[in-house]
């Protein structure tokens, strides 16, 4: 009798254990079918606790502000420590630039190119002041994957 209770258990310990063997597969099926893969034009980054963020990369250069993901007319730029406001005055009406923002950290400033030149060329021009200690465009960022959805 001792011998029939214990093979019983033994068979349910099995069939529980095949019971939930299957589960977790079936789970981790359905969590690889929901899971999207970045084109080669998307650059996603996984952030645990904000969801997905992702950044489009340039597709035809940096001419072209349509197709590569960044303002049309606006470029991020900080200058150097130290540098004087009338001097970044000079730099801005020298390159047709007009603030848009200001940033918390000191010298980081957004912004708008008003005559019309390419973003690349505002970046070349802006290299050769030692104030400025880098340039970049105003490259859009969402944090969702969705097109045009909100977060």
């Amino acid at each position: 009798m001792y011998c029939k209770i214990y093979n019983q258990s033994k068979l349910k310990t099995f069939l529980i254990s095949i019971f939930f063997l299957l589960l977790i597969s079936s789970c981790n099926d359905i969590k690889k079918k929901n899971e999207e893969k970045p084109s080669d034009n998307v650059r996603a980054v996984n952030i645990q606790t904000a969801g997905t963020m992702k950044t489009v990369k340039p597709q035809s250069g940096l001419n072209d502000s349509k197709s590569s993901g960044y303002a049309k007319n606006q470029i991020i730029i900080k200058f150097a420590n130290g540098t004087d406001p009338k001097t970044i005055s000079v730099i801005q009406k020298e390159l047709h630039l007009e603030i848009l923002r200001t940033f918390s950290s000191p010298n980081l400033f957004l912004m708008k190119i008003t005559d019309n030149s390419p973003v690349k060329d505002i970046q070349k021009s802006l290299s050769k002041y030692k104030e400025v200690k880098y340039s970049e465009p105003n490259y859009k960022m969402s944090i969702d994957n969705r097109k045009g959805g909100k977060p």
